[in-house]
């Protein structure tokens, strides 16, 4: 019972164009991604009613099983992150200037 105050909702489509993930057959696809810095990532569910979050060292989404996660990269370096629920479950953002 997560309906109220959830921090990830659905998205419309204009705010899912720029760089994606997709969470899909218990993985992210692509598994690396590289942006540039002052983008923002989106993380779209696609894996049916797996539950699935993404959690990195500063940025962390709630578990779900649809709809979509944004987090803005300011500074490059290289991210990686996780699903904690599929810890084989990983990624890396690479953001440079």
């Amino acid at each position: 019972a997560c309906g109220e105050g959830e921090a990830s909702p659905e998205t419309t489509g204009a705010a899912t164009n720029g760089p994606t993930v997709v969470i899909s057959e218990l993985a992210f696809e692509p598994e690396t991604l590289t942006v540039e810095a002052g983008d923002t990532v989106t993380w779209r569910w696609d894996d049916g009613a797996i539950d699935h979050d993404v959690v990195g060292d500063d940025f962390r989404s709630e578990v779900m099983s649809e709809g979509t996660f944004r987090h803005r990269f300011d500074q490059p370096g290289s991210y990686e992150y996780l699903c904690t629920l599929h810890p084989n479950m990983t990624g890396m953002i690479e953001v440079t200037e």
